[in-house]
């Protein structure tokens, strides 16, 4: 019922109100308006983390689902939302965020994520052109010669959506559609 708010401003005479007012006004960039309760974490002023208690789990999920928008946000770009975890769980994930950035420096073709606290990898799509008879790849794939961009955007987004539907193992067995590294 938790979420966790990192890097919103503080200030040394913050009230209950404001803090209330600034959480508000990032859940409204958000398209939700649940009732919450927020209240910071530490001593030291600063950015210390807010933490926001709601009624129930889903409004978590629904906020981390749509967490992505704040980096659009003018007044908010740098905000970002967490779950609220243990220690022994910021600990895990500590090490598989150590794991991430390893995978991505060791393989530039392979797209790196974290998805329900696992490694996940997917292929990035390739998109190259040969200017010498104009036949345009994407993936390996030869597309046509001479094809407007309209059809090639299509097309790409498709090669995409086909390679994320087909060269991604079910690597833990339970149906999901991601290979663990």
């Amino acid at each position: 019922n938790n979420l966790m708010v990192f890097d919103l401003e503080d200030s040394a005479n913050e009230t209950e109100e404001g803090l209330n007012a600034a959480v508000g006004s990032i859940l409204e960039e958000l398209g939700e308006k649940p009732s919450f309760k927020a209240c910071r974490l530490g001593f030291v002023a600063g950015k210390r983390p807010v933490k926001v208690t709601f009624n129930g789990p889903q409004y978590v999920h629904n906020l981390l689902k749509k967490a992505k928008q704040l980096r659009n946000s003018a007044k908010f770009s740098r905000v970002y939302l967490s779950p609220d975890r243990t220690e022994e769980q910021r600990l895990k994930y500590q090490k598989l965020v150590a794991r991430l950035k390893a995978k991505r420096e060791a393989d530039k073709d392979g797209h790196y994520f974290i998805r329900h606290g696992k490694l996940c990898r997917t292929v990035k799509a390739v998109n190259s052109v040969k200017t010498d008879n104009m036949v345009q790849r994407i993936n390996g794939t030869v597309v046509s010669k001479n094809n407007d961009r309209g059809d090639l955007n299509f097309f790409a987004q498709r090669m995409s959506k086909e390679s994320l539907r087909h060269n991604i193992s079910d690597a833990d067995g339970n149906g999901n559609r991601h290979s663990v590294a």
